[in-house]
């Protein structure tokens, strides 16, 4: 999920990385930017917390109830829920899912 939000080009010096493809000491270093959030930044987890709760946001009056699942029970992209019967959990699982699809979360951030 992390690779799915993109940064905006000024905030892609601050996952600026040095690469070497051989050792010869008379080559410098390339350098890359990455241009959407990595795994192992601290701050992926809440800036995909703040992505997905925004999209949710967005699209609060047409699925309100998706909207709400999305809120209350999701964690970055994992959803905890349960309910008393298989059509319960179809009825709220197929809006909520179609809506997190629907983003796929190409917010710039």
């Amino acid at each position: 999920m992390f690779m799915q939000v993109k940064l905006r080009p000024q905030d892609r010096d601050a996952l600026r990385y040095l690469w070497k493809n051989d050792r010869r000491d008379d080559q410098p270093p390339e350098e890359y930017r990455m241009t959407s959030l990595i795994f192992g930044a601290s701050c992926s987890p809440s800036t995909v917390i703040y992505m997905k709760d925004l999209n949710a946001k967005e699209h609060e009056a047409s699925h309100p109830e998706a909207a709400a699942a999305i809120i209350n029970n999701h964690y970055v992209d994992d959803y905890l829920d349960s309910f008393r019967t298989i059509e319960e959990a179809t009825y709220t699982g197929k809006p909520t899912t179609n809506l997190n699809n629907g983003s796929r979360i190409h917010h710039n951030c």
